[in-house]
């Protein structure tokens, strides 16, 4: 086995990680590093920082998050498809060269304006360069689906069954796995990318005026506004179930009035979805398009799962919190764990977990991107001018209680996109306009819930938990108590999506918590990502500042110290 393996995901959220016998020591998104929200290219920065890691020592493998190769075939380059068999890379693919020019050929014509994020570019090759890969270096090409499950070996639990559901990844849209007593992965079945609900969903976001594999949640947040049409839902399930032919074109090309930051390809809208939409409120046709998606993920998971499962979920479509809310509830004797990192950025870490075959344990989430103290070099590249002082917790929480948004960007980020209290703003949770500030201060649509991070010892006289609620990755009802001390934090359906905290947890979070509790009897806030309107979750400390310059949090906890603004913000918000 390798001890040190990078792992590689090239394209929709970039990303890269090492993983090592302790587990993994560093994971990065691309977007973190370039600004970018879901950077798609090759993860040139992540693979710069993770050089910075590991010094002169080259890895023992590298993996990449696909089965289709990516570069010219070496002495030691390896596939592993989507039943987890290895094969040789000449053996598997012996016109090789003719299918890399057909596969750059295609890539030419997506990344059309993006060239120099390929993974041929001249900064992409540097990049593997630079990190000592050569070619004795063992490269493994994982395929996408076996990726999404393998993350289950960085969780340390005890799991029967591995689902992954996504877009179309690797040309399939769902697999299924059974884990054996030995921790191996043994392939039960799969679902083309005709079948593919993830397209249905990025589809129906697209169609609705938001941005495709960015903008899902905004949809899953506004079908709970309206009522399910049973006509139209009737007529979705028909065409999902004959398997449409979806048809994927760049962006440009469907949608030439927008443009996305990323080279993107938009989905060609299918007649059903547009009548649909043309007929419907939009808050009817993201309630109907949610159910459709709802019954078809229960559908899918009936033809895997057996009572008793314990089972790892991972893939994009797992980050619908109200569908994982559901699925708990139809599926009431198996238990459910939804890796953090769902998302295609994750593929980085289960590409390096199938290159190693190791199950690892004690998990955390905050391995990303470190925090810096601050400096003159990064101060002077930062609007505003910083009243320094060290953290005090009473302060910050009476300030917090008065109305005061607080940032955090401490330690290590978290991986995935949900915001832990590594890289987070927390509101005071009792304010009834709280959702109204949060969401103008984000400059996000106002339908837009708001998720609370709670004190295991409060969360269960709040909401009707079931276990598994500390990476807010579902939806739970609230109880009357917490609809009545913090109404704004409960959605218009009467759930919440929390993140539940130890009592004993030394993190800055729980630590504000406890005071919370301690001045109001419910240790309790409001969580939501540390981040400016149209970028991703803050990394470092540069753009944490610049959520403070721009007024989006009043001060920002850095650790040991904090800071907060002397003029106020130089930008006015719009």
């Amino acid at each position: 086995m390798f001890k040190r393996v990078v792992g590689i995901h090239v394209g929709h959220d970039a990303s890269a990680c090492i993983l090592s016998d302790s587990g993994i020591s560093m994971h990065l998104r691309e977007e973190q590093l370039s600004s970018v929200k879901h950077f798609s290219g090759f993860p040139v920065k992540a693979l710069q920082c993770i050089k910075k890691l590991i010094g002169s020592e080259a890895p023992d493998a590298i993996a990449f998050s696909t089965a289709n190769p990516l570069y010219p075939a070496t002495e030691n380059s390896w596939i592993v498809d989507l039943k987890g068999s290895t094969s040789d890379l000449t053996s598997r693919y012996p016109n090789l060269p003719e299918h890399l020019r057909a596969r750059s050929s295609t890539l030419s014509y997506i990344y059309e304006g993006f060239e120099e994020r390929l993974h041929t570019s001249g900064r992409s090759l540097k990049a593997l360069f630079d990190l000592g890969i050569c070619d004795r270096t063992p490269r493994f090409y994982v395929h996408h689906h076996f990726s999404h499950a393998s993350c289950f070996r960085v969780m340390g639990l005890d799991f029967s069954k591995v689902l992954t559901a996504d877009g179309r990844g690797d040309g399939i849209s769902s697999a299924a796995y059974a884990i054996s007593s030995s921790g191996s992965l043994s392939y039960i079945g799969h679902r083309a990318a005709e079948a593919s609900l993830g397209a249905l969903y990025q589809c129906a976001t697209e169609i609705c005026g938001f941005l495709g594999i960015d903008s899902e949640y905004k949809l899953m947040g506004l079908s709970s506004y309206g009522k399910v049409d049973r006509r139209w839902a009737d007529k979705i399930h028909e065409v999902v179930r004959s398997r449409a032919l979806w048809s994927w074109r760049p962006y440009r090309e469907v949608y030439p009035e927008r443009s996305p930051n990323n080279p993107l390809q938009a989905l060609v809208p299918i007649p059903v979805l547009i009548d649909a939409r043309r007929d419907l409120a939009s808050a009817d046709f993201a309630a109907t398009v949610q159910h459709v998606f709802e019954t078809e993920m229960i559908g899918l998971l009936r033809d895997y799962l057996e009572p008793g499962d314990r089972v790892f979920c991972s893939g994009g479509l797992f980050l619908n919190a109200r569908c994982n809310q559901r699925l708990v509830r139809e599926f009431p004797t198996s238990s459910f764990q939804f890796f953090p990192d769902s998302g295609d950025s994750g593929l980085a870490i289960g590409c390096a977990a199938a290159a190693t075959g190791r199950t690892l344990h004690d998990f955390t989430p905050f391995v990303g991107q470190a925090n810096k103290c601050v400096d003159t070099e990064c101060e002077s590249n930062v609007l505003g001018e910083w009243v320094r002082r060290p953290t005090d917790f009473a302060f910050l929480v009476e300030q917090l209680l008065l109305g005061k948004c607080l940032g955090l960007c401490v330690g290590r980020s978290e991986i995935g996109p949900r915001a832990l209290g590594a890289r987070s703003i927390l509101v005071n949770a009792f304010r009834a306009d709280l959702k109204f500030e949060l969401n103008a201060r984000k400059r996000r649509e106002p339908f837009i819930p708001v998720a609370p991070s709670v004190l295991a010892s409060d969360a269960s006289r709040l909401m009707e938990l079931n276990g598994g609620e500390e990476f807010m990755l579902k939806t739970v009802n609230a109880r009357p108590l917490l609809q009545e001390i913090a109404p704004s934090l409960v959605h218009v359906d009467g759930t919440v999506r929390p993140q539940v905290v130890r009592d004993d947890d030394t993190s800055i979070i729980a630590e504000i918590l406890r005071e919370v509790k301690r001045r109001t009897g419910v240790g309790i806030v409001a969580n939501t990502s540390l981040n400016r309107s149209g970028y991703p979750t803050a990394g470092d400390l540069q753009e944490a500042c610049e959520c403070l310059n721009e007024g989006v949090v009043d001060f920002l906890v850095l650790g040991d110290e904090m800071i907060s603004r002397k003029l106020g913000p130089r930008r006015a918000l719009n």
